[in-house]
């Protein structure tokens, strides 16, 4: 009939607001190593379905010369914005908060801006941005600016790092990141750029890690990383 009954908790008010969270359910038809996170010694790593068939709250797909701002997100079973092969993008001032799987997630394209972002309370990561080509070292100046990330691995906590560079290319600056149980920053690829970020209270719970992580592969060079501090 299209009607939610609820026996609400002792406490609660006629008056008092409840919320829900609404997303579609993952495919059930995928390859099941498709549904979680895997790291191999000469791949990067794979956190994701395909961009078209994981559940989110906002999908851009192949959208160019967009600009997305003052716009909060938040409360659904999956992943809160997805950008894919996107172009000449920017999503400034996002509140981003209470999703079971990341807040963001860009991958393909080029010149996507991610700035002003405020992550908190997530499920399985914070923000990825990929992309770029690696084979010819081209780069997709991808950009994640003066955002605040937090508490973002609240159901899996390990291998869900705060911020994820792969790809070509992609620069993390300015950004105030702290209260995650594992990587703060986790990198993969070519030329990215990390500096004057802020990480506080990380690695808390898992080993094998650090505020910034990387390795696996001797082909991941010309990345830079500076002036950030660690406390």
């Amino acid at each position: 009939s299209g009607e939610l009954f609820v026996w609400p908790p002792e406490g609660l008010e006629v008056d008092d607001s409840i919320q829900l969270s609404t997303a579609l359910a993952a495919p059930t038809d995928l390859p099941q190593e498709t549904l979680g996170a895997s790291t191999t010694a000469t791949s990067e790593p794979t956190q994701h379905l395909s961009a078209t068939s994981e559940p989110t709250l906002v999908l851009m797909d192949s959208v160019t010369d967009f600009d997305w701002s003052g716009i909060a997100i938040g409360r659904s079973r999956g992943v809160g914005m997805i950008l894919n092969n996107c172009s000449n993008v920017n999503a400034a001032h996002v509140d981003a908060r209470g999703f079971s799987g990341m807040a963001a997630r860009v991958t393909g394209g080029s010149n996507v801006t991610l700035r002003w972002w405020n992550v908190s309370e997530c499920g399985a990561g914070g923000i990825l941005i990929s992309g770029g080509d690696r084979p010819t070292l081209t780069s997709c100046n991808h950009q994640l600016l003066d955002s605040e990330i937090s508490h973002t691995d609240n159901w899996v906590t390990y291998e869900v790092p705060a911020v994820s560079q792969q790809g070509v290319g992609t620069t993390v600056a300015h950004n105030h990141i702290h209260d995650v149980k594992h990587h703060a920053i986790r990198q993969a690829g070519n030329n990215h750029l990390i500096e004057m970020n802020l990480i506080e209270n990380t690695l808390l719970e898992c080993w094998d890690c650090g505020a910034y992580h990387t390795g696996r592969d001797l082909t991941w060079q010309g990345n830079v990383i500076r002036y950030n501090v660690n406390v």
